[in-house]
């Protein structure tokens, strides 16, 4: 997996954030801090009709993939690209953490992988 987090030179006060690899292995505190979600670019490139599903978390660690609820969950259609814009944003006071996992386990269950890695761009505060 390889996440970067670059802090962007504006008064915006943004991060953008890539992962060209977000699979399910639980991401933990991708900023290292509290921040607010206010878009995101998903790159599904699993080939066929499964989706996948990315679960989010307000927490810095202690999420098991499978067992904690996520604080909410997005499905990502098979070979699409999608934009998400948060009108004012998705506060996470704790630290924002994620997982992606295919279509079998849409809910809190399943840890399956998804059918191919996937690619992401979040911007946060």
């Amino acid at each position: 997996m390889a996440i970067n987090v670059t802090n962007q030179n504006n008064n915006l006060g943004r991060r953008i954030t890539y992962d060209n690899a977000a699979t399910n292995t639980v991401v933990y505190n991708i900023v290292g801090a509290p921040c607010t979600l206010y878009a995101m670019m998903v790159i599904n490139t699993t080939a066929g009709r499964s989706a996948n599903y990315m679960r989010f978390w307000d927490a810095k660690s202690g999420v098991t993939s499978g067992t904690t609820d996520p604080d909410f969950i997005l499905g990502i259609e098979a070979n699409v690209s999608e934009l998400y814009e948060f009108a004012g944003g998705i506060t996470f006071s704790t630290g924002i953490s994620y997982t992606v996992v295919n279509a079998t386990s849409p809910g809190t269950s399943g840890t399956n992988a998804p059918g191919a890695v996937m690619t992401m761009y979040l911007i946060t505060s």
